[in-house]
Parts: C-alpha cells; structure tokens; sequence
C-alpha cells in the first residue's frame, strides 16, 4: 500500500508542477502588469505621452494575449486621455473607432462609459456637437444606471461636456439645466482649490449663455462676479486665467452700463 501511494506520487508530481509554474507565471504575470501600469500612468500624469503610450501598447499586447477585455479597453481609454491632454483630438477618436469592437465583449459599462465619453470629447474638439451630444448622453446613460460606483467628479464633467454641446447647438434651456446638475455635484465634492476652480468654470458658462444667448444682462454679470471672486480666492489678482472673466464683465457692461464699462 504504501508503494503504492509513493507510486501515485512520482506520478502526480509533473503534474504538480505544471500547476506551480502556471500558479507562478500568473503571479509574475500580474507584477508584470501592474508595473508597466504604474510606469505608462506616472509618464502620463508627467505629460510624456509618447514614452507613456509605449508602455501602455505594452499592455495592450498582454490582455489582447490574454482575452482581458475590460483591462485591454481600460489601456485603450488611456492612451485615448493621453491624445486629449495634449490635443490630439484626431488620434483620440481614431483609437476610439478602430478599437470600439473591443466594447462588444467587456463585462463593466463603466469601462465602455469612459470610452464614450473620451469619443464625444474628440468630436466636440472637431467640431462635431451632434455627434459628441450622443456619445457624451450615451456615456451618461450608463452612469446614471450605476450611480453608486461612479466618482461623483467624472459625473460632474459629463453633465458638462452635454451643456457645452447643447450651448453649442442652440439649445439654452438644455445647456443651463446641465450646467446647473454639473454645479449641484461639484459642490457637493469636498471643497478644494481644484474644486472652487470648477465651479467657477461653471459660473462662467453659465453668465456665456445668459449674455450671448438670452440677453438677460444682469443675471450674466450675477455670474460672472462669482466666478472672478471664486479665481481671486484661489489663485490671486493679477493671474492670466482672471482675463477671460474681467472680458466678459467688460462686454456685458458696454451692452448695458458704457459709462461704467
């Protein structure tokens, strides 16, 4: 009996470790990854997209190898981030297009959100804000169906990606009506100088709208002063980014008050 049992053991032991070297080629698979990762998303936050894109191809290779579709369309919505940090507009919506099957298979729609939403960013950068409006509401659609897993910062921009095209395309009441969503969440976040900037940004489109769009003056201005007090607060008198608001304040007083303008 007990050759027996050393026998069954010689004879178990090649397949023993076959399942120790794939147990440990998955673990060092996994370290693998998560350092290309680390690596391409600290070029990335560095703006060396050229060098971080390497890595990430690095990636894409790997879970196209793998079959890993949610990772592999995660990598790709980065490199897609990568183009539109820097103004690629074409290559992030070209990288959308030839990879958008990739969406066919993944498993988490949020993946697939913020590959609609980096689509409709693209669009609206060429000019396209029928085209980015759908995928911009596409991307949101999902958000709001998974409203507990999303970060509340990535909802607030896609509410206001939707206002600029709506702003964009005539229609004022939509673009207020999301502008107004995008300030209600960013005011909720907790508060930060990167928040308050926010903010302001939406005071901003708002008082655009109020100006270009509705002829109601004052309401402009309303907004307008808000989000100069808002970027004094945070960045000082005196900065470039403050121009653009004394501009608007400055065209809404020539339309109504030129003595004071």
């Amino acid at each position: 009996m007990q050759k027996m049992f050393i026998c069954l053991l010689v004879l178990a032991l090649p397949h023993f470790g076959q399942a120790m070297y794939k147990s440990f080629q998955n673990v060092t698979d996994t370290v693998n990854t998560e350092l290309l990762r680390k690596k391409a998303d600290s070029l990335a936050d560095a703006k060396e997209i050229d060098r971080s894109n390497e890595y990430y191809n690095q990636l894409i290779a790997i879970y196209k190898n793998e079959g890993e579709n949610d990772q592999l369309l995660t990598v790709i919505n980065k490199i897609s981030l990568n183009y539109l940090r820097v103004g690629y507009h074409v290559a992030a919506n070209d990288i959308f297009l030839r990879n958008y099957y990739q969406s066919i298979a993944i498993k988490d729609s949020l993946i697939l959100s913020d590959s609609y939403y980096y689509f409709a960013v693209s669009r609206h950068f060429a000019g396209d804000f029928k085209e980015g409006l759908a995928y911009a509401n596409k991307a949101l659609a999902i958000k709001l169906n998974l409203i507990d897993r999303v970060d509340k910062y990535e909802l607030s921009l896609n509410y206001n990606l939707i206002g600029v095209s709506y702003n964009q395309l005539g229609l004022n009441d939509e673009a207020i009506g999301c502008y107004q969503k995008y300030l209600a969440i960013i005011k909720d976040l907790p508060e930060s100088d990167k928040v308050n900037l926010l903010i302001a940004t939406a005071y901003n489109n708002l008082g655009i709208i109020y100006t270009e769009h509705l002829a109601d003056h004052d309401r402009a201005l309303e907004y307008y002063f808000k989000a100069v007090e808002i970027k004094k607060e945070v960045l000082g008198d005196g900065k470039p980014i403050l121009a653009e608001s004394y501009t608007n304040i400055g065209n809404v007083l020539m339309l109504t008050k030129p003595n004071e303008a």
